[in-house]
């Protein structure tokens, strides 16, 4: 029977909050496609080359996400029509079934035919259509900045986006590296890795690792959960953990920038929203803390199966319980926990933001240092 203070876990469900606001570095730039010169150079950029024959000057996303405007979202004669310089079939033919789905898209499969005979298989992010109510430039922002920011990553532990495509129904799609594994939240909804530490231990490791390169990048996720959080076999039997679905993601520093800015909008999955986001999705907070708190509560669920509550607000009277035991570190919840791993928890659920461990601070923990990537077969 599971302990009364810790809460089941939740539901794959409506949980998710999407931010109607425009990502805070596509608002302090203009975007007028009429003063930026288009050049080869430019272009190229998008070729999507292996990182080592990238240009060595690395432009901010803000300035990659005027240049894809220019190359790719030219209008033709027709109004609200654009051009795009590739077709999803490209990449071979979709598959019928659906391997993912969510509020604002759906993901399927494809098979594209190698030089050497073999089959190579991609993720396709198909989106939904524009809706009635929204304007054509509040669409193509938002899905055009989730791409520009996904294009750019490259770590191990980061899905890579390969391209932005449109399928034969004229939809946007993105192309992505296909992770075989599943999701993370599927392994914790069946307990596989409740009763294995050194398990969980090295997926919240990875997790760590990809937050920490994001957060050097200066883009914070703001929708981490485990069903963000993808998972593949290598050939030595270890598994890689990848972080998945920019579609929040904010820009909070650009490269040439010495301090952070604030974030803005409430979104997120409910369980796994940090309490300033709650409180000032208007006034603004910094993200990567909230990055933070979303991964304390996964690693949490990976230990425990269940989450600590299901919303840090006043309105969540586990919340509030822990808020009462936070100063003593006796939230009953976390009683189960080994000193180490109930110590970091505390310092990443620190309801204050600006005391809260950063990403950098929990990967300095000693026993973090000897944490091996798990080996469990999928």
């Amino acid at each position: 029977m599971k302990d009364s203070f810790l809460l089941e876990f939740p539901s794959l469900s409506s949980l998710t909050i999407t931010s109607k606001n425009d990502p805070v570095f596509l608002k302090d730039h203009s975007y007028s496609t009429t003063t930026i010169a288009t050049t080869e150079t430019e272009k190229e950029y998008f070729d999507h080359a292996e990182p080592k024959t990238r240009h060595k000057k690395k432009r901010s996303i803000a300035e990659q996400f005027k240049i894809f405007l220019v190359n790719n979202m030219k209008p033709n004669q027709h109004k609200h029509h654009y051009h795009h310089p590739r077709l999803l079939s490209h990449y071979g033919e979709l598959q019928r079934r659906q391997i993912g789905t969510g509020a604002s898209a759906t993901v399927r499969l494809t098979y594209q035919k190698q030089a050497n005979g073999k089959m190579r298989v991609y993720a396709i992010k198909a989106f939904r259509k524009r809706k009635a109510r929204e304007t054509e430039a509040s669409f193509m922002k938002k899905l055009i900045s989730e791409f520009c920011i996904s294009s750019t990553l490259d770590h191990i532990n980061i899905v890579k986006t390969v391209d932005l495509v449109v399928d034969d129904k004229n939809r946007y799609c993105t192309v992505m590296e296909y992770c075989s594994g599943g999701d993370l939240y599927s392994y914790i909804k069946e307990g596989r890795l409740s009763s294995c530490q050194d398990e969980a231990n090295g997926y919240f490791k990875q997790l760590l690792n990809g937050l920490s390169y994001l957060h050097n990048l200066g883009v914070a996720h703001r929708d981490i959960k485990p069903e963000n959080l993808l998972l593949i076999k290598q050939k030595n039997n270890g598994i890689l953990l990848k972080i998945s679905d920019f579609g929040e993601a904010d820009v909070f520093r650009e490269a040439w920038q010495e301090t952070s800015r604030l974030s803005d909008g409430l979104c997120g999955s409910t369980p796994y929203i940090a309490p300033e986001v709650f409180l000032c999705s208007k006034q603004g907070y910094r993200a990567s803390q909230a990055d933070v708190w979303s991964a304390a509560v996964v690693y949490f669920s990976m230990r425990l199966n269940g989450v600590p509550f299901y919303s840090a607000q006043q309105s969540d009277s586990n919340y509030r319980l822990y808020q009462r035991h936070y100063t003593k570190s006796s939230y009953p919840a976390f009683q189960s926990f080994d000193e180490e791993s109930k110590s970091m928890i505390y310092a990443m659920l620190n309801p204050d933001p600006e005391m809260r461990y950063t990403i950098q601070d929990v990967l300095k923990l000693t026993w973090l240092a000897e944490v091996k990537p798990p080996t469990c077969l999928l």
